[in-house]
């Protein structure tokens, strides 16, 4: 069950993280994203600098995306970092 919070602060805090977040790949500028580089889920398998990663990329990206290099850092991170239920 989810503690709620009786702090004024505390919460007003989590509302400004949450409406300052951005999503993977989300830029203001639609130029600025359209220069950085993307690939498919079958060439970012192929290259040699997720080749530790393979088994997990396959479970984490979609055939008929793609992501930037930063994008997949992301999903690793956030993959890692999750609590174990």
């Amino acid at each position: 069950m989810a503690r709620k919070s009786t702090n004024a602060v505390e919460d007003s805090t989590k509302n400004e993280n949450i409406a300052t977040k951005q999503t993977p790949d989300c830029d203001s500028s639609a130029a600025a994203n359209e220069d950085i580089p993307k690939f498919s889920k079958e060439q970012l398998l192929k290259s040699n600098w997720y080749s530790h990663r393979r088994d997990m990329l396959t479970a984490l990206l979609e055939d008929d995306k793609q992501y930037s290099y930063a994008a997949v850092d992301r999903l690793i991170k956030n993959f890692l970092e999750k609590k174990v239920k």
